[in-house]
């Protein structure tokens, strides 16, 4: 467990590294968790290609998601012979010329999100190093990130907007990887920046300019700036 990693470690580690090993290790759930979202989440009733589908349809292509999904999350673990197994289905799929890449419509939030996750996309090493040295820096001032986050999924929660929230969210892991950070740059708080960039561009309408300055401030990304009228969300 992260609280305890540090404990576990052996003695004299510094503490910090500990954390950051332990990050890079651990998963968030566990498989039967990561289909569920799959199945009951993406590809729930909300999902636009619902109502487009025959119902087998619909559970062939989400076994074949799902199996591709699982096979990817455990990838570090599973005996390559599994894992091909897993994902072939889906590597057959997009070969034939599946899109794989949904046409982005996220409300007034599309064009700003775009900017941010093309931008994540063509990074090279000096841009990545100019994203943790902005975290690096945030990390010393402390600011409250975890609360702002909370403030924007909860603006998102009564909006109505937690399935366009999730969407940015899955779109940014993409961009993320596409980017070139690795699992070490993640746990150092890489993927936390890009979290907050994507909650204060999604949500920004619905937030005050402290939450804003949080979420933006500890990474490479600079939003432009403009005029709000927040509703009262409590």
């Amino acid at each position: 467990h992260v609280r305890t990693a540090a404990a576990d470690g052996p003695p004299g580690a510094d503490r910090a590294a500990v954390l950051v090993a332990q990050l890079e290790r651990s998963t968030i759930g566990d498989a039967a968790a990561v289909e569920r979202v799959l199945r009951e989440d993406v590809l729930g009733p909300e999902h636009p290609a619902v109502a487009l589908v025959d119902e087998d349809v619909r559970d062939a292509a989400a076994d074949v998601l799902a199996d591709a999904s699982v096979g990817s999350w455990a990838a570090a673990v599973l005996p390559p012979l599994v894992h091909r197994q897993l994902t072939g289905p889906f590597g057959v799929a997009t070969a034939t010329g599946v899109p794989t890449v949904p046409e982005l419509d996220l409300g007034p939030a599309t064009g700003e999100l775009s900017e941010l996750l093309t931008g994540l996309r063509t990074l090279d090493g000096a841009g990545r190093a100019r994203w943790l040295a902005a975290v690096d820096a945030g990390r010393a001032e402390r600011r409250p990130w975890a609360t702002a986050m909370h403030e924007a999924s909860w603006a998102a929660h009564v909006s109505g907007r937690t399935r366009t929230l999730a969407t940015a969210q899955l779109l940014a892991v993409r961009a993320f990887v596409d980017a070139g950070f690795d699992t070490t740059a993640a746990a150092l708080g890489a993927w936390n920046a890009v979290a907050g960039c994507v909650q204060g561009i999604v949500m920004g309408d619905l937030l005050g300019a402290d939450a804003l300055a949080v979420l933006f401030a500890s990474s490479a990304y600079r939003p432009t700036p403009q005029p709000r009228d927040v509703p009262d969300l409590r």
